[in-house]
């Protein structure tokens, strides 16, 4: 089962040390001394002084770490975690932008060089076989971990929503599509539906048998138990 409470946490104290050895050895990355310099002018505090306190200071490591949600640490756990499952087959992360890019329009798989559409939806985030029924099958998820409310959040439900509301004009029989929500968020209510993805199955599977919306520890659960 994967843990992303747990992994955030190895993730921070893993961030804190790589940060304090560097710091130690006098090399301050150079997105920290942005940080610095941003906190130096917003509460007019000496530069000088806040490098000297880095030197000395853990507790004041953390306003300048990276954090964890910043460094796709999410979609890199979750592929990592697909991968170990014994039935799928070539999986592969794939990228998030360019030419090389998958995409799901009008039903249909393409390439972001093959793609002119202005409304074009999130890139599809992971690519794998399976088989089902004797016969094997391409699959295609886009994967999200998000944790309250928002603005920025809701801009990502409606990826989803985009990316299942194309995908449900595919007419074929040898592809699968997966949204993989992970997080709070998508367990909070949504118009009448008892979480985000209850909705999405209950609005999109009346479309089309080929979508499904859970959570990375559910799918293993459930298609792959």
């Amino acid at each position: 089962m994967l843990d992303y409470e747990l992994i955030e946490k190895q993730q921070l104290q893993s961030n804190i040390l790589k940060l304090r050895r560097k710091i130690d050895q006098g090399r301050i990355p150079e997105d920290v001394m942005l940080k610095v310099r941003n906190f130096s002018e917003k509460f007019n505090i000496d530069r000088d002084f806040l490098v000297d306190r880095l030197l000395r200071d853990d507790l004041l490591i953390l306003n300048f770490m990276k954090e964890p949600q910043k460094q796709t640490l999410h979609e890199t756990k979750a592929f990592e975690y697909l991968c170990s499952f014994e039935q799928i087959m070539e999986p592969k992360n794939l990228p998030s932008g360019g030419d090389n890019a998958l995409y799901v329009h009008g039903g249909q798989v393409i390439k972001g060089s093959e793609l002119t559409s202005r409304s074009r939806g999130k890139s599809i985030d992971f690519y794998w076989k399976m088989k089902v029924g004797g016969k094997i099958v391409d699959c295609y998820a886009t994967h999200k971990y998000t944790k309250t409310n928002g603005g920025a959040q809701d801009n990502q439900f409606k990826d989803v929503t985009k990316f299942f509301a194309d995908a449900a004009e595919y007419r074929g029989g040898d592809k699968f599509f997966f949204a993989i929500l992970d997080g709070p968020y998508y367990q909070m209510p949504y118009h009448g539906s008892k979480s985000k993805i209850e909705y999405l199955n209950a609005t999109y599977q009346t479309q089309s048998n080929r979508i499904l919306a859970t959570t990375i520890n559910d799918l293993k659960d459930t298609v792959f138990s």
